[in-house]
C-alpha cells in the first residue's frame, strides 16, 4: 500500500481524534466533526482505508454510558456501505462494544490510554497498545500503526473486546481509587506538625517503583482534591453500572465514588464534566 494512496479517516475531532490526526502526519486524512462540514456520506468518495471512531459517551443519570452518538455512526457507515476497517478509539462497556461490533464485519477495538493535556505524547510513546476482534483486522490496524504513524512503541496485544473493555475500565478505575487514597494519606499530614513535609514524603515513596509517581500528588492536576474530569468519574460510574447489570457488586468501588462525590460536589464543575454529565452526587 503505498503512502502517497493510505487515505485515514477521523470521526470525532477531540483530543483523541487529534491526537490521532497527529500520529498519521503523512496519511490522507479526511475529518469528520461537530465543526466541519465534512459527512459520513462523503466516505463513499473518499474511500478510506481506515476509519478511527472516537467520539464521547457522556454519563447517563443512572451511571451507564450514552453511547447513541456512536451508534449513529456505525449505523450511518454501515447505511452507506462503506467497506474498511472501523476501529473505536471511544470507552464503552463490554455490552456496548458487542452491540457496536453487529453494525460491521471489520470491527476494531483499540481503547485510548491518554491524558487529555499530553494526549499526542502519551500516544506516540504509550506503553499499552491494546486491539480486540477479528485477528486479520487487528494484525492489519497494527501494520497500519507499523507503516504509517510516527508512534515509537509497535508492541501490539491483541484480545477480544469485552476483555479489551474491562482492561481500559480497570486501569481508569484503580487510577482514580489511587487518588482516592493518597487523598486520605495527605489528611494525615495535614492533621499532623510532621518535620517532614508532603512533597518530602511523596519524594521517597515513589522510589518504590511499584507505587510510582503517577496520580499522588494533592491536589490533582486541577487544583482540586479528588478526582474529576470526563474520564474517571464517568468510568467509575460505568464499570459499577455494568457489574451492577450481571449481578456483581463492585462495593469497594462504590465506597470510592461516594467519598469522591462528597469531595468534588464542593467544587464548580469543569467545562469538560459539564459536557460529559459528570454528576458528583451519591
Amino acid at each position: 500500500m503505498p503512502e502517497d494512496t493510505f487515505n485515514l479517516a477521523i470521526i470525532g475531532h477531540g483530543f483523541v481524534g487529534k491526537a490521532i490526526d497527529e500520529c498519521f502526519p503523512k496519511s490522507n486524512k479526511f475529518i469528520i466533526d461537530i465543526d466541519s462540514k465534512n459527512q459520513i456520506k462523503d466516505l463513499v468518495d473518499i474511500n478510506p482505508n481506515i476509519i478511527f471512531i472516537c467520539l464521547p459517551t457522556p454519563m447517563n443519570d443512572d451511571g451507564s454510558i450514552n453511547s447513541k452518538i456512536i451508534e449513529s455512526v456505525f449505523i450511518e457507515i454501515k447505511k452507506y456501505g462503506i467497506d474498511c476497517i472501523n476501529v473505536l478509539k471511544s470507552t464503552v462497556t463490554p455490552d456496548v462494544l458487542q452491540k457496536l461490533s453487529q453494525h460491521t464485519s471489520r470491527f476494531v477495538y483499540n481503547p485510548e490510554f491518554l491524558r487529555e493535556n499530553t494526549a499526542v505524547d502519551d500516544l506516540i510513546n504509550s506503553q499499552i497498545n491494546i486491539l480486540a476482534g477479528n485477528r486479520n483486522d487487528c494484525l492489519e490496524v497494527q501494520n497500519i500503526f507499523i507503516n504509517f504513524s510516527i508512534k515509537k512503541n509497535l508492541n501490539f496485544k491483541i484480545t477480544d473486546i469485552e476483555t479489551a473493555s474491562i482492561i481500559k475500565y480497570t486501569i481508569n478505575a484503580f487510577l482514580a481509587s489511587k487518588v482516592l487514597f493518597f487523598n486520605q494519606i495527605k489528611e494525615i499530614f495535614d492533621n499532623q506538625n510532621f518535620n517532614g513535609s508532603w512533597d518530602d514524603f511523596l519524594n521517597l515513596i515513589c522510589l518504590d517503583t511499584r507505587i510510582g509517581e503517577s496520580h499522588i500528588n494533592v491536589p490533582g492536576p486541577d487544583g482540586k482534591k479528588g478526582f474529576g474530569g470526563a474520564c474517571f468519574p464517568k468510568d467509575i460510574a460505568a464499570l459499577i453500572n455494568y457489574a451492577s447489570n450481571i449481578n456483581v457488586d463492585l462495593s469497594i468501588l462504590k465506597e470510592i465514588q461516594e467519598k469522591n462525590n462528597n469531595i468534588r460536589s464542593e467544587y464548580k464543575k469543569s467545562n469538560r464534566e459539564a459536557e460529559q454529565n459528570i454528576k458528583f452526587t451519591n
